[in-house]
């Protein structure tokens, strides 16, 4: 692509790539508008312990995992450029920045390949970028693409001074709703699409926070902003999954009597707004859900709430156990009844992910009373 003549401005895909925006930055020193803001440094943790009756376990929920995060920072790039679903991010010497291009298979994407880029349309003033790979679904966005508004907190912006904020389309339009609630104006969101390609006199680009390990910075940030101190929470909800598409219980209804007995209350959280969503959960002293996106407002709920996340056996993620650490929210699990099957964490290519499970009853009572339920 670098011996290809002119710019993808013109005609065809852009010319260079680079790993980082650090990379690229360090080549380009003497552009003097472009800039890096390190905001969180590199953090460590270790999983906190966690309650399970179950006798045999999968490799990675026998121990609890050392969890390395990479350093989080703010980037603002003179004539940036976004295009795409995704999005890519491009910069003005027409060089595409894979860590803040964040897509599950880039190299398949027609932009590698592209004769002509979709009509540019340009922007005067600072463009945010919030979306992601990962944005239109609802825990990805509260976890990955939403903390990226406290980078740019951080960095010294506000939302009035950006003329577009660039998000994913959404379900329910959560993002949308999340952003209104900060103060966002509904005539500043762009959403992403395939025809996408819009260019910023500033392009203002977040890093993004790794999936599946939301530390405490993450939990701290979304508590502060749409959080509302309620007294000493009292409810315990359990989250269905019942109208999802996969992971569901099949003999949910089985679990009812269990549920009753132990004072859960069953939600249907798709059927929530954003802040709905939000008001319950901080107001659980317990939650209770197989594993999936159902989970993931337990970064709302107090510090000292529980967790009970229940796992296909050949499924065995991490996510919520680390989210819960960040969140310090005390963690139990349960397995699903079949065959157990070791994979690498957090891939969607585990062959458990989209599986439905069965769940015992009577273990599900005992990991209750095992809480301390």
């Amino acid at each position: 692509m670098p011996n290809i003549p002119g710019t993808s401005l013109r005609f065809g895909p852009p010319r260079r790539y680079s790993k980082t925006f650090d990379e690229w930055l360090t080549i380009n020193r003497c552009n003097a508008k472009a800039r890096q803001l390190d905001i969180f440094p590199s953090i460590t943790f270790v999983a906190t312990k966690a309650v399970c009756v179950t006798q045999e376990l999968p490799k990675n929920l026998k121990k609890r995992a050392k969890i390395i995060l990479q350093k989080q920072s703010l980037a603002l790039i003179p004539n940036g450029r976004a295009a795409g679903t995704e999005p890519f991010i491009v910069t003005g010497d027409d060089t595409i920045l894979g860590d803040l291009s964040m897509t599950y298979k880039p190299y398949i994407y027609d932009i590698f390949f592209a004769s002509r880029l979709p009509e540019l349309v340009r922007f005067s003033g600072p463009v945010l970028v919030l979306a992601g790979a990962p944005g239109s679904n609802y825990g990805h966005w509260l976890h990955q693409m939403l903390p990226r508004l406290e980078l740019a907190n951080k960095g010294g912006w506000k939302p009035q001074e950006f003329e577009k904020v660039l998000i994913n389309s959404t379900r329910n339009n959560f993002a949308i709703e999340s952003l209104l609630a900060v103060g966002f104006e509904s005539n500043q969101f762009v959403e992403t699409f395939s025809g996408l390609h819009i260019q910023s006199a500033n392009l203002v680009v977040p890093s993004i926070p790794e999936a599946g390990n939301p530390p405490e910075w993450i939990s701290d940030f979304l508590r502060r902003t749409y959080g509302n101190p309620v007294s000493e929470p009292r409810g315990r909800i359990y989250t269905s999954r019942a109208n999802a598409k996969w992971r569901r219980i099949v003999n949910e209804a089985e679990l009812y009597p269990i549920l009753s007995e132990f004072g859960f209350e069953i939600i249907f959280p798709e059927k929530l707004s954003f802040i709905e969503g939000v008001r319950l959960f901080e107001g659980a002293e317990a939650v209770c859900g197989m594993h999936g996106a159902n989970l993931a407002n337990i970064c709302f709920c107090k510090p000292g709430a529980r967790l009970i996340e229940i796992y296909n056996p050949q499924h065995p993620e991490i996510y919520y156990w680390a989210t819960a650490t960040g969140a310090k929210v005390e963690y139990s699990f349960l397995l699903g009844e079949g065959p157990i099957v070791d994979y690498p964490d957090n891939t969607q290519l585990a062959p458990g992910n989209r599986l439905d499970t069965i769940v015992c009853p009577e273990k599900l009572r005992n990991t209750f009373i095992a809480s301390g339920l």
